[in-house]
């Protein structure tokens, strides 16, 4: 939702002189989130100037991160770790013998507890809310109308489409009709 939101603002308030090169208006769109913040009111018209030590963004940035471990598999290996392994030639030897159920737990100890599922959610909501109050009042009306008809996107790359500003996600599983 919040990098969603800050593409489409990018989208809808580029200016035309960047919108204009494809190379600027490639570089412009996959830049990272906060470079792409901080660079909002020269990107774009009606944006005005981010304080970028706002609570809100070091609350982003945690959120950011948490997504792109889950997102990206960039795990953490202190966090991850259970013990030490050489090798000899190609055979694992390990420290201690130690129950492998332990190193199958390590696998899913990127997910998200829910207390930061939570707190990314909420994360979310204010960093919308900050880039929000970021647009001209004059145009601001029109963005949230902007969201409010067009809830869904499709994402070419996976053939899927998500709803980015809903209240609610929908998984296709694979059964069922599809809608």
């Amino acid at each position: 939702m919040a990098e969603a939101y800050l593409n489409m603002l990018l989208a809808v308030l580029m200016r035309s002189e960047i919108r204009g090169s494809k190379s600027i208006q490639q570089e412009t769109l996959f830049r990272k989130w906060r470079a792409k913040v901080e660079r909002l009111p020269l990107d774009c018209l009606h944006v005005l100037s981010p304080d970028m030590g706002d609570s809100c963004l070091r609350d982003a940035k945690t959120m950011f991160d948490l997504r792109n471990k889950v997102a990206h598999s960039y795990p953490d290996k202190e966090e991850m770790k259970v013990g030490e392994m050489w090798f000899e030639q190609s055979f694992p030897v390990l420290e201690a013998g130690q129950p492998f159920r332990k190193f199958a737990i390590t696998l899913h100890n990127q997910l998200p507890s829910d207390k930061e599922a939570h707190f990314c959610i909420e994360a979310a909501k204010k960093f919308v809310k900050f880039l929000t109050e970021l647009v001209d009042p004059k145009v601001r009306e029109s963005i949230e109308f902007l969201i409010e008809s067009n809830p869904i996107g499709f994402n070419e790359t996976k053939g899927i489409y998500g709803v980015p500003f809903g209240k609610t996600a929908i998984i296709y599983t694979g059964y069922g009709p599809k809608i």
